[in-house]
């Protein structure tokens, strides 16, 4: 098997700028840092990444045991390495899948642990895990632990050694550097395949598969490695998998799972599989058997991880809501990475479904969602920009609806653009330079968001979804635009989010009888204004004054003197179960479907899709016209016609939209005889909602129903979208 070996990193400098010394022969370092140890193989290995496995086993001063896989680095060359969790003497011992090789075969060694004695709250409380109640993310000790990323998809063409911003020597330390002082905590990366660094070369399934080790070695541990300095969690996806992988490179993907997890495990990590990382976000495959394997390789990813990793690094997928749905109670998913999609819709049901599941409780993470200046410049979609108030309103919409952290991103700098670009990337998604979106002034304002959830019990906060009555408010108001409530569980402290629109004011209930202090927070300063330190409710009942002004605000209460009051239960999964009740009714189930047009090259939008019961709105299994042959109007819809056998009794539609793509312009109606008649008043302009219901006050009776789409989306007007059309009998 072919090397590269290592051209800008000798052994012994990276060695030496490692954490661990040798005091007195012995390697030392400080909890939690990781140490490296170096094996020599004592006799050739044909192939020796996928040929031959190499272990060290530690145990610590207290009987703690570490099993560290070891990793090859180009030749006769292998490493260890291992950060302790406990002060004190640890041993070690390697084994070897090749025994008669006595340089990696029954190795053995010590190494000191001492106090860490900087301030870095990675190793201050130690690695990452799933809280005690699985509902958040925390430090190793359980202190809690707010995950605030910035994406940098493509890291590897961020330079570690030049720069074209002036005073800015380095591209990539000077971001690091710039998002630590704003309190960022994780750094969101693809590892591979993205640029032109691919760790795997040569044909998937052939012998001949050759290990990038200088890239490695030069480019990714140089940047894990200050990543590590500065103190910043590493959420690492291998790049975005081919949705046509094979599961003999599937094979070859785990073992790079366990390879990454060798080389980068003992450092701050959060493994997050594959980006876009599920078959419902990735889009068609040519067949069932194409969707299964994908789906199997990440989870032999996943799986791989989890066996090699004695830390227990937290394990999620970036991917959409069906991430949840598709490995469901599988040991390797710790957390779920939301991707809600670059657009201005508020979907908050999504974050309920989840918080609230009976069956499995996972943390939840907005993982994409409005990058600051997306479509900046952008050729095809400027007009679809992404303001820095759109961005702003998902990262505190994400917290109050669930989630326990976000994940930011700046157009130029996910991207990784320097002045003189202009790739495809730049002319879909805008052709802000990395300089300027390192400036824009989300960053900032997440400083703000991280310091004010921070100064609360956070991981106390839960989600107080409309039905649980918490707030009603003094305007006649969109679903995207109420107030997003949450409290602990006593409501003890109360924290609600106006979104942008117009100044309004509301009543809030289930409110202790003491005092309260309260404050509004102006979330583009991160400034607080007290209203009053004593506002005392009636009954729990306070009427608040009205929001600042028509931008978005946070209205903070915090009970002078906190009680155990008897936990508010949240009626959500009652709400549900009766939803789900009513979708027993669903009479579209057992409908004849057909279409004005649909894009036959592309199953995924085949009608049947608006009637097979999945009411996922970030699902791209849906039903959508083909824009080349149908484009919408109000003088030629675009139409999916539902017909019965016989007649039926209609007391409710609802339709569902995608996520980001909404359709704005459509109408619904029912055939009565030979006639085409309105339903409900389902004439609707300007929907930005992903799901709208039309409740009729009279059951009608019928025997089709026909959805005219007018206008698609903002982003795609000529594209009209039905996730669902759910037609209910009494």
């Amino acid at each position: 098997m072919s090397h590269l070996l290592p051209i800008l990193v000798s052994s012994a400098v990276l060695l030496t700028s490692l954490p661990g010394v040798r005091a007195n022969g012995a390697l030392s370092v400080e909890q939690w840092r990781m140490v490296e140890i170096p094996l020599t193989a004592a006799k050739p290995h044909p192939g020796p990444f996928r040929t031959v496995d190499v272990t060290a086993t530690f145990t610590g001063p207290r009987g703690e045991r570490i099993v560290r896989p070891a990793f090859w680095d180009g030749g006769s060359s292998w490493r260890i390495r291992f950060a302790p969790v406990a002060v004190g003497q640890w041993t070690y011992a390697t084994s070897a899948t090749d025994p008669s090789d006595p340089g990696l075969n029954g190795q053995s060694g010590a190494v000191r642990c001492l106090p860490y004695t900087g301030n870095l709250p990675v190793y201050r409380h130690g690695f990452l895990r799933v809280s005690d109640d699985r509902r958040s993310l925390a430090y190793h000790d359980g202190t809690p632990f707010l995950w605030l990323a910035d994406t940098h998809w493509l890291w590897e063409k961020e330079r570690l050694n030049e720069s074209d911003r002036p005073g800015w020597p380095s591209e990539f330390r000077g971001m690091v550097d710039h998002r630590v002082e704003q309190g960022f905590t994780v750094y969101q990366v693809e590892l591979f395949g993205r640029w032109k660094n691919a760790p795997l070369g040569g044909s998937a399934g052939k012998d001949q598969v050759e290990l990038n080790i200088e890239h490695f070695q030069s480019d990714v541990d140089p940047k894990w490695q200050y990543l590590a300095d500065r103190g910043l969690v590493v959420g690492a996806t291998l790049g975005i998998l081919d949705k046509a992988v094979t599961r003999e490179r599937g094979e070859l993907e785990a073992r790079m799972a366990r390879y990454v997890c060798a080389r980068y495990g003992a450092y701050p990590a959060a493994w997050l599989m594959y980006q876009e990382c599920t078959a419902n976000i990735v889009g068609q495959f040519k067949s069932d058997e194409d969707r299964r394997i994908y789906m199997d390789v990440v989870r032999a990813v996943g799986e791989s991880y989890r066996r090699s990793d004695d830390y227990h690094h937290v394990r999620t997928a970036h991917s959409d809501s069906s991430v949840v749905t598709a490995y469901r109670g599988e040991d390797w998913l710790d957390c779920t990475l939301f991707q809600g999609g670059h657009g201005k819709t508020i979907d908050r049901d999504r974050y309920y479904d989840f918080y609230f599941d009976p069956k499995v409780t996972l943390p939840q993470v907005e993982g994409e969602a409005n990058y600051e200046h997306l479509f900046e410049g952008s050729l095809e979609h400027q007009a679809n920009l992404v303001t820095t108030d759109a961005m702003r309103e998902k990262a505190y919409q994400a917290m109050q609806c669930g989630c326990c952290g976000y994940t930011y991103g700046a157009n130029g700098v996910w991207q990784a653009t320097w002045s003189d670009e202009r790739t495809g990337n730049q002319t879909v998604y805008g052709n802000t330079p990395w300089y300027v979106g390192i400036e824009l002034p989300g960053g900032d304002q997440l400083s703000h968001w991280k310091a004010f959830y921070s100064a609360l019990a956070w991981p106390t906060l839960r989600p107080r979804p409309a039905c649980d009555d918490f707030m009603t408010w003094n305007a006649m108001l969109p679903a995207d635009k109420c107030p997003a409530v949450a409290s602990d569980p006593a409501a003890s402290v109360v924290v609600v989010y106006f979104y942008r629109g117009q100044p309004f004011s509301g009543t809030l209930k289930h409110l202790q009888n003491g005092p309260y202090t309260a404050r509004w927070f102006d979330p583009r300063s991160g400034t607080y204004t007290t209203i009053s330190p004593a506002v005392v409710p009636r009954g729990g009942v306070w009427n608040t004054p009205p929001s600042p002004d028509d931008g978005d605000w946070v209205l903070l209460l915090t009970a002078n003197k906190p009680t155990t009051n008897k936990p508010i239960p949240s009626r959500w999964s009652e709400v549900r179960t009766a939803r789900a009740a009513e979708r027993g009714k669903n009479a579209a189930l057992r409908a004849k479907v057909s279409a004005s047009s649909t894009d036959r090259a592309n199953k995924v939008y085949d009608p049947r899709n608006a009637i097979d019961g999945n009411i996922d709105t970030s699902d791209w299994r849906h039903w959508s016209n083909d824009a080349a042959t149908d484009t919408p109007s109000v003088e030629k819809p675009a139409w999916l016609l539902l017909e019965w056998d016989a007649s039926i009794l209609v007391k409710k539609i609802l339709f569902f939209t995608m996520a980001g793509y909404e359709t704005q312009d459509y109408e619904i109606q029912y055939r009565d005889g030979d006639e085409w008649k309105l339903f409900d008043h389902a004439d609707v302009t300007g929907n930005t909602e992903t799901v709208r219901e039309h409740d009729a006050k009279t059951a009608v009776s019928t025997r089709a129903v026909r959805f005219l789409g007018k206008k698609g989306s903002i982003r795609q007007p000529e594209i009209v979208r039905v996730v669902e059309l759910e037609v209910i009998t009494p």
